[in-house]
């Protein structure tokens, strides 16, 4: 139960920092829908949500991963 919380705080702090225009946002919105994808991906063939939750941790990070390099 830990995990959802600090992948959830990892979002919060990386949509933060974006918003602020501080460094490492992207980086950090990156590695939250990474570890959501990783975690989801064992799970998804199983149940609706864990697919649904590895669909959209594979959407917003190509979503962030394409941001970062086009800023780089």
């Amino acid at each position: 139960m830990s995990f959802m919380y600090s992948v959830g705080l990892l979002f919060l702090y990386g949509a933060d920092a974006i918003r602020k225009g501080a460094p490492n946002g992207l980086e950090a919105a990156c590695a939250a829908s990474a570890l959501l994808l990783v975690s989801s991906l064992p799970r998804a063939t199983k149940a609706p949500v864990p697919a649904v939750l590895a669909l959209l941790a594979l959407t917003s990070g190509t979503y962030y991963g394409r941001a970062y390099y086009a800023l780089r």
